[in-house]
């Protein structure tokens, strides 16, 4: 299901009950920290149609400096001082991002096509076929990073991997084997200069395979790092 997406960055549950009214009108609410920079990395994975914090700096900063220049989010500031009117500035919020709406869906289906053919590109470069059930689920963990479903920081075995097993509707232990069997299948038939391009001289040698954990996150960087190239 395409979601509207908001992000709400509070301090001290300031922002629950707006946040749950929100959500109740069928808004996906992402909560993070007040972090100017973890903000602004959600902002470039989620897509979002709004930001909401607290901070009324941190919202002048992100609305001058770092918010893309296409379809960028609204920003919306509740100081400390400031006293909410729930139903009202949930309304408010709601009539003003449905307006961006379309724009941002059109942004995240050019984000999902883009980030598609960079995992086909590197796939082919690095020799993964669909002949191994590991390649489908590794695909399925990178297609979730560049969406923002999951994130490269998240655990590879309490998360990753039951997020894949749960998608696929397969046993847990059977991804976990099926990654670490296709990538030591996969690894040696790789085109020349592929593991330098996407790995770094470390892994530049076909014999030093990476771990499941290692290959997962270093690729999802690279493929997050050319979306924002592509797209921002």
């Amino acid at each position: 299901m395409d979601y509207l997406k908001i992000i709400v960055a509070d301090e001290n549950s300031r922002l629950e009950k707006l946040s749950k009214k929100l959500e109740s009108s069928g808004v996906r609410i992402i909560k993070c920290k007040q972090e100017l920079f973890r903000i602004y990395s959600e902002i470039t994975k989620q897509l979002p149609s709004a930001v909401i914090l607290t901070n009324k700096l941190f919202g002048e900063t992100l609305s001058t400096h770092f918010l893309p220049s296409s379809s960028p989010p609204d920003i919306f500031i509740y100081p400390f001082d400031m006293q909410i009117n729930i139903e009202k500035e949930a309304n408010k919020i709601l009539e003003k991002v449905y307006g961006n709406y379309k724009l941002i869906s059109k942004q995240r289906y050019m984000r999902q096509n883009a980030a598609d053919e960079l995992i086909n590109e590197c796939f082919g470069e690095l020799g993964f076929t669909v002949n191994y059930c590991g390649t489908i689920y590794i695909r399925t963990i990178l297609e979730a990073i560049c969406r923002g479903d999951l994130s490269i920081s998240d655990s590879m075995s309490k998360v990753m991997i039951p997020y894949t097993a749960k998608t696929l509707n397969v046993e847990i232990s059977s991804v976990s084997h099926g990654i670490r069997h296709a990538i030591k299948k996969c690894w040696p038939n790789s085109m020349p200069g592929a593991h330098e391009k996407y790995f770094g001289l470390i892994f530049s040698d076909k014999s030093n395979i990476p771990t499941s954990r290692e290959f997962i996150m270093i690729l999802a960087d690279y493929l997050l790092r050319q979306l924002k190239n592509q797209l921002y």
